[in-house]
């Protein structure tokens, strides 16, 4: 993991915590930092230059994306993340998401292809992988919210915050981003012209071939520079 040179004075608290969490990412996509080691906030703050205030809360933002977990009274460490595991949200998502589409799309009102549409030009527009992550999930919300299957809904989310790391790893690509993007577009038509069967042979396209290039990068890291990874 790079130190940094850069003064904390220099830097916004906002943009300190955002610089911690990306070097911290960075290292764990990397193997500098394995599955299960402790993160020792004294030891991070000193290499990077940084107080403890914002590296808290570079911790508490990659909890959020699966990347950290912290332990009350124990400290944070590095989560595990391994091809096995995204087979298993990948299936999942697609579960429970064909059912969605199958309620949603026959009663799909122009609103929510508008609100999609909305999200996928967002998209076309963000170079932030956080940022982009969180309009995808909008882009579906939107589609699936017709359904009127609120539990369902909540969990769908639930499952898909938890793919979030490997998204990560994922949508460092730009041309990736930009082919799940031409995907969402398919999607919506579909669902506008309230066409089930093709809106969920496209969903599971799209999940399929995220899951699919998803895997062979981690499958490349588990063998270079994940040890002890299974998958």
């Amino acid at each position: 993991m790079p130190e940094s040179n850069t003064p904390e004075s220099a830097n916004t608290p906002h943009s300190l915590t955002e610089r911690a969490a990306a070097a911290l990412r960075d290292a764990i996509v990397k193997g500098e930092l394995i599955a299960g080691q402790p993160l020792r906030q004294v030891e991070l703050a000193q290499r990077l230059g940084l107080s403890r205030v914002p590296l808290r809360e570079a911790l508490r933002l990659l909890e959020g994306e699966g990347f950290v977990v912290i332990h009350p009274n124990r400290g944070a460490v590095v989560a595990t993340l391994s091809s096995a595991e995204l087979r298993e949200i990948a299936e999942t998502c697609r579960l429970l998401e064909h059912n969605m589409l199958e309620l949603a799309v026959p009663k799909m009102p122009a609103e929510a292809v508008s609100e999609a549409r909305r999200c996928i030009a967002a998209l076309d527009k963000t170079t932030s992988v956080s940022e982009w992550i969180a309009l995808n999930w909008e882009f579906h919300r939107a589609l699936y919210t017709p359904a009127n299957r609120p539990r369902t809904l909540k969990i769908v989310e639930q499952v898909r915050r938890s793919a979030d790391p490997y998204f990560h790893i994922l949508l460092g690509d730009a041309d990736i981003r930009r082919r799940m993007n031409d995907e969402h577009r398919e999607i919506a038509n579909a669902c506008e012209q309230r066409d089930a069967a093709r809106a969920i042979a496209l969903l599971d396209r799209h999940v399929g071939d995220a899951s699919e290039h998803t895997r062979a990068r981690i499958a490349h890291l588990e063998a270079t520079h994940w040890p002890g990874s299974k998958a």
